[in-house]
């Protein structure tokens, strides 16, 4: 009778997490890649402002399995977990890191 609500609960939890790579190109260059974002924010803006902030390139993909991801170059990772928790997007406990 409550497993539903549970379920459903625990699915709201790992929804609201986002994940943060940093995935190697070729030799020293990298990208980092900022997936499960949540829907109702614009990764567009996100990624134009972190492009100005951190002077790198991005972009913003789709893809078929993690949705939309935002792709920048080099390792942004530790500027990025500081844009989102300062500007109050995520919390640190809902930030997963993987990666070098």
């Amino acid at each position: 009778m409550f497993e539903p609500n549970i379920i459903e609960f625990e699915n709201q939890l790992a929804a609201k997490k986002v994940v943060i790579q940093v995935q190697q190109r070729n030799g020293r260059q990298c990208f980092t890649i900022v997936s499960d974002i949540a829907e109702d924010l614009d990764t567009k803006k996100i990624c134009r402002y972190l492009r100005k902030t951190l002077n790198c390139g991005g972009n913003v993909l789709n893809d078929k399995e993690l949705g939309e991801i935002i792709r920048l170059t080099g390792d942004q990772k530790k500027a990025v977990i500081d844009f989102l928790i300062k500007e109050e997007i995520y919390k640190a406990d809902e930030i997963i890191l993987k990666g070098i």
